[in-house]
């Protein structure tokens, strides 16, 4: 069972790791332009045995990118694909740093895609954490955000057992100088900054 106390501001999505999940419908990004997700995570259980999906985009065939706690390495890790299909190539890099958070107000995680110089990064906490290439051939406006889970066609897996709050998107990759500001911005409030 979810902490009670609020993630962050008022409230946040309790998730059970069983089932309960949210989903965005696909259109929210370009169809092959950079983009930025964030969002804010705690975990149940510290030390949890089980792998966690905290965001992914996904296709029909599977996901462009997904966010999760990794068991094995008791880390965050981010994975790639490079199209939407049942067996494309996959890179995954996982965070170095702090351990993930059971406790407060969790860790704040964000995926920075730049399709000028074909990476990914992963941020914890305002943090670089983790880096990657990501040659790619997705239409970011068939893949749907999930919160909570990976979805391969009409399979969810990996669902999440604990909070997530503060989901961010953005159009455009956001500068690294401007992570940390969106790690603490006051819930509800926007980014007065610019993307690229």
């Amino acid at each position: 069972m979810a902490p009670a106390e609020p993630l962050w501001g008022d409230g946040h999505l309790v998730l059970d790791g069983t089932g309960a999940h949210a989903t965005r419908a696909a259109g929210l990004l370009a169809k092959e332009d950079s983009f930025t997700l964030t969002a804010r995570a705690r975990l149940a259980t510290a030390g949890s045995t089980k792998d966690q999906t905290v965001l992914s985009l996904a296709g029909a065939n599977g996901s462009a990118v997904t966010l999760k706690y990794l068991a094995s390495a008791n880390r965050w890790q981010l994975t790639t694909t490079a199209e939407d299909s049942s067996t494309a190539t996959s890179t995954a890099v996982t965070a170095v740093g702090a351990l993930p958070s059971s406790d407060e107000d969790g860790d704040h995680l964000t995926i920075v895609y730049s399709a000028v110089f074909g990476d990914v990064l992963l941020y914890v906490n305002g943090a670089l954490a983790a880096q990657a290439p990501w040659r790619n051939t997705w239409d970011f406006t068939t893949a749907s955000v999930q919160v909570g889970r990976t979805l391969t066609g009409a399979t969810g897996t990996a669902y999440f057992n604990g909070a997530v709050d503060e989901l961010r998107v953005f159009r455009g990759a956001l500068d690294a100088s401007l992570v940390p500001e969106v790690a603490v911005l006051p819930a509800g409030e926007s980014l007065e900054g610019t993307v690229t």
